[in-house]
């Protein structure tokens, strides 16, 4: 078995790469002119988000970040169309006009790329054996956008793609003490444990909100190389969280669905 320690520092070299390039792109974003858009107000502003992407009609889409803006695309440079509700994304943009007291905003996209975003899973008896239960380590997990955000890492071998899902355990019986306990599951399908890689994968929570009292206590647990570990969260839905900012530029690999 890959000793973890790995993992950690392929995550850093992947960081590296991708901080550098998030630079690169604010420095080519602050030589793009304004003028094209000028019965708008630049503020030359440059951010890369998660984002939540709306589809709307004719191909238009809006994006609702994790900072908390709604965000109009006034120009689409990267020909991305929306196929997906709700898809989870990291996006690249620049603002034009914005309106502090409404979190309405006006902005120019440059750049998306697709999170793998799923719904969590209700475990049975019938379904326990694909949802697996390989190892895995779990980086970084919070709440924001209404969703359960991980960043994790695995082993992988190449022969086939492995899967990841949070359900909701209805064969274990958990405490009755208010909180919402959840599983990270990893199936890797007996692939080899070669090499390390690095995930991201988003999780909607929509169906926890509450319209009253709406703190949420969630347990994430999961199995950590050998020993069960978990997470404790407390989501407020109506407020929401900020997400921990090195998370915003952490991109992952493939080898996973």
């Amino acid at each position: 078995m890959m000793r973890i320690i790995k993992i950690k520092n392929k995550m850093r070299k992947i960081r590296c790469f991708t901080l550098i390039g998030c630079l690169a792109m604010g420095a080519a974003l602050t030589l793009t002119s304004c003028d094209e858009d000028s019965k708008y107000v630049c503020t030359n502003e440059h951010w890369v988000e998660r984002a939540t992407i709306i589809p709307g009609a004719n191909n238009d889409f809006t994006l609702q970040t994790d900072g908390g803006r709604n965000l109009t695309v006034v120009s689409n440079y990267t020909g991305y169309n929306a196929q997906q509700e709700y898809q989870r994304a990291f996006i690249k943009y620049t603002l034009l006009d914005k309106n502090e007291e409404t979190g309405v905003y006006k902005a120019n996209l440059y750049g998306v790329e697709n999170i793998l975003t799923k719904n969590i899973v209700e475990l049975t008896t019938d379904n326990e054996e694909d949802m697996g239960s390989d190892p895995v380590h779990l980086y970084h997990v919070w709440c924001a956008g209404g969703y359960l955000n991980v960043n994790f890492g695995f082993n992988y071998g190449g022969t086939v793609t492995h899967t990841v899902n949070v359900v909701k355990n209805t064969i274990e019986t958990y405490p009755d003490d208010g909180k919402i306990y959840l599983e990270f599951r990893h199936n890797a399908f007996g692939d080899p444990q070669n090499v390390a890689r690095l995930g991201t994968v988003c999780f909607d929570l929509r169906s926890y909100a509450q319209e009253e009292g709406r703190l949420v206590t969630f347990v994430i647990k999961f199995n950590e190389f050998g020993s069960e570990s978990s997470y404790e969260i407390k989501y407020d839905f109506k407020t929401d969280n900020a997400a921990p900012q090195e998370s915003n530029n952490y991109f992952g690999e493939l080898g996973y669905e």
